[in-house]
């Protein structure tokens, strides 16, 4: 699995303007009660569970930036 910093994919001009995160309002918050805490989202498992997890992540990701780009070009 290869990894990439963010500013090799998004580009360093565009990480470096992005806007810095706003503090949620009480309101924002009750919307996403609802929302579980990402590690929350998760089933237990150790690393190597975790790592597998994420090598899926990414494949399913390449697989579809693949199927976006032949739609492109085709």
């Amino acid at each position: 699995m290869i990894v990439m910093p963010l500013e090799w994919v998004l580009g360093r001009d565009k990480v470096d303007n992005m806007p810095p995160r706003r503090p949620t309002s009480s309101q924002n918050n009750q919307a996403n009660n609802d929302v579980p805490h990402p590690l929350e989202g998760l089933p237990p498992m150790n690393v190597e569970g975790l790592y597998r997890y994420l090598e899926t992540l990414v494949g399913l990701v390449e697989r579809q930036a693949r199927a976006i780009e032949t739609q492109a070009l085709g």
